[in-house]
């Protein structure tokens, strides 16, 4: 049997675990796959990493100015632009993948044949490698509406390298969904991805997420995060009234979702918010015109509610 191959990809801009993050992806079981990896015009000498790897596998690009600095995502589809395989995974330059990674994904994607989408459990570390958490476990396969559900009830976290997709999947929804930051970017796209098939998970730990304090995750304040979260609750309004429930469960699941998934996004861009000094806010009111100008008008109020009973 032809084991396809597979295309993982590493944009690539801090040095400082790059090394590990190249080595845990060529130190899988599973072989037939390309490594590329794309320097988004670092400052940092990245071309002496990757040359001390002598394997065939490896494709090194580098961008001529940076790009994910301005548009994350826009890197991100650049980067799945070089990819040939019939699978895609968007690693990350600190993270580290179990040697089986790619083997248990390969062996889930042969089982589940209609899937586009595939997920372990991960472990979450610290800068010295040391284990600080662990994701909480998943069903083995689960609807779209399920798995949008769980997220919004507390049950998941979701992150980006550790997914394995089917590249044509990735690439007729048009990429990655585009939010500034990124934020919300990376969870939009699982989420249109297991629209018509659902997703497949494992419970074995086969991805170390770390939390550095340089990941986008770990800004708490700033306005492109509020902007991106306002965008991210129209697109997925929107794709809550597109699903069809396939039972009364995922009836009641869906109905619920609505206020639940909601109340939970305004509820983080109120956090964000009350960081912000006044001068702040009315900058973003100014500059951001219609619809999304009513609803920053909207938090803002919520804000000042809190404020004043504390």
């Amino acid at each position: 049997m032809n084991r396809p191959l597979i295309s993982v990809v590493l944009p690539a801009f801090k040095a400082t675990y790059f090394k590990l993050a190249i080595e845990s992806i060529l130190g899988q079981t599973y072989q037939n796959f390309e490594l590329i990896i794309v320097n988004d015009a670092s400052p940092e000498d990245l071309d002496s990493i990757v040359n001390e790897f002598n394997d065939d596998r490896i494709s090194y690009y580098k961008n001529e100015k940076n790009i994910g600095g301005n548009n994350l995502v826009k890197n991100w589809n650049h980067c799945l632009g070089y990819a040939n395989g019939e699978y895609f995974v968007l690693a990350s330059d600190d993270d580290i993948y179990h040697e089986s990674y790619l083997e248990k994904m390969v062996e889930l994607s042969d089982q589940y044949v209609d899937v586009d989408i595939f997920h372990c459990r991960v472990g979450i570390i610290d800068n010295e490698c040391e284990l600080m958490g662990l994701s909480k476990t998943c069903s083995v396969k689960e609807s779209c509406i399920d798995f949008i559900w769980h997220r919004y009830n507390g049950n998941r976290v979701q992150l980006a390298p550790e997914f394995f997709v089917r590249t044509s999947a990735l690439r007729e929804i048009g990429g990655f969904i585009e939010f500034p930051k990124a934020w919300h970017s990376d969870l939009a796209t699982w989420i249109a991805l297991s629209k018509d098939n659902g997703l497949v998970y494992i419970s074995e730990v086969l991805f170390k997420w770390r939390s550095s304090g340089e990941n986008i995750s770990s800004i708490t304040c700033d306005d492109d995060k509020i902007i991106a979260s306002i965008l991210y609750s129209t697109w997925l309004e929107n794709f809550l009234a597109d699903l069809e429930p396939a039972n009364e469960f995922e009836e009641f699941q869906l109905k619920h979702l609505n206020k639940r998934a909601f109340n939970k996004l305004e509820s983080e861009m109120v956090v964000m918010f009350q960081q912000y000094s006044y001068a702040r806010i009315l900058s973003i009111l100014n500059k951001e015109p219609g619809l999304m100008q009513d609803q920053l008008k909207k938090l803002y109020r919520k804000v000042l509610k809190q404020k004043l009973f504390k």
